[in-house]
């Protein structure tokens, strides 16, 4: 089952663009939320976490990022449908 289209998908970089080597690092577990496709509740959350976090990651000084769980590899994700 593929989770989403695969020009979308973005193997996780060691270190994000932008980001110093010190940076704090958040990642956003939004596999079930992708897979389910919902949008209530807990997924509305995630969405809004992947909208709104990497913003809010830069006025607290760290890297938010949004990642999904496909076929063993963790992926950097840019949106959620």
């Amino acid at each position: 089952m593929d989770i989403e289209p695969a020009s979308q998908r973005v193997p996780l970089p060691r270190s994000p663009t932008g980001a110093s080597e010190e940076s704090p690092r958040i990642f956003f577990d939004c596999t079930a939320t992708l897979r389910s496709g919902g949008n209530t509740g807990v997924q509305r959350v995630v969405r809004n976490l992947v909208l709104q976090g990497p913003a809010a990651g830069r006025e607290l000084g760290l890297t938010c990022i949004p990642v999904a769980y496909y076929q063993r590899t963790w992926y950097c994700i840019e949106s959620l449908p």
